[in-house]
């Protein structure tokens, strides 16, 4: 039968002691941040934390545990102190430790400088709208709109205030823009999801005002829900017939 090791010192066989004032370094698992991670009590602890819990006692709920040293590996208590989130922030911030990544060295941006004058490129084209930009590049609309505002990129682009090359003619732009680009719009017949014919819906609408209360029997006849058959008789539904 194996020999239980308490959790002192299991913890302290995964940590290279050196001086009093220097950086004690865990050996054990690290996480993506560079932190030593420690199994106690059942899950995955911080080392640095646990350091503090063997050696100073309990830490306080939401409290923080920070180094001295900015050395995550580091386990050494004497160079962990307490804080909270504020204290931890400015600690970073001051030791350069969280850098704002903007542009392309952002791991999350789905753009790229590239991309970015390309997006310009083809707006001052006037041959596509924001939203269709947006669909060719796989962003939302608002991320388009900030580029072209000048509120992102604006390193790249150089745009310094709203780039907008239609403000003059606007409407002539949108009118232009659906000649190109029409909507993929089907109505009545022509809509492939819909079970109704024009000669349906004029028989629908004709008896229904007459027999209001029997939209549950039309419904049941033409295989459609009772809303639809009201949605008709309202005329808020095929319009154009």
């Amino acid at each position: 039968m194996p020999i239980k090791i308490d959790t002192e010192t299991r913890f302290w066989s995964k940590v290279i002691k050196r001086g009093e004032n220097e950086c004690w370094i865990f050996t054990g698992g690290i996480n993506s941040t560079g932190r030593g991670m420690f199994y106690l009590n059942g899950k995955s602890v911080k080392a640095h934390r646990v350091s503090y819990i063997l050696t100073k006692g309990k830490i306080p709920d939401k409290a923080f545990i920070c180094h001295t040293c900015d050395n995550g590996k580091c386990v050494n208590p004497n160079h962990l102190f307490i804080g909270d989130a504020l204290t931890n922030n400015r600690d970073c911030y001051a030791k350069g430790r969280h850098p704002i990544l903007r542009g392309e060295d952002d791991p999350k941006s789905k753009l790229n400088n590239e991309k970015v004058l390309k997006i310009i490129e083809i707006y001052k084209a006037g041959e596509y709208s924001q939203y269709k930009i947006a669909s060719l590049f796989s962003v939302s609309r608002s991320t388009v709109l900030n580029i072209l505002r000048g509120r992102t990129w604006s390193d790249i682009t150089g745009i310094n205030s709203p780039l907008n090359i239609f403000a003059n003619n606007m409407s002539e732009h949108k009118h232009n823009l659906a000649k190109k680009n029409p909507p993929n719009y089907a109505w009545g017949e022509t809509a492939s999801h819909n079970k109704l014919k024009t000669n349906q819906v004029l028989a629908i609408r004709k008896y229904g005002k007459i027999n209001c209360k029997k939209q549950d029997e039309l419904a049941n006849q033409y295989g459609v829900t009772r809303s639809a058959i009201k949605s008709i008789i309202d005329g808020k539904s095929w319009k154009n017939i």
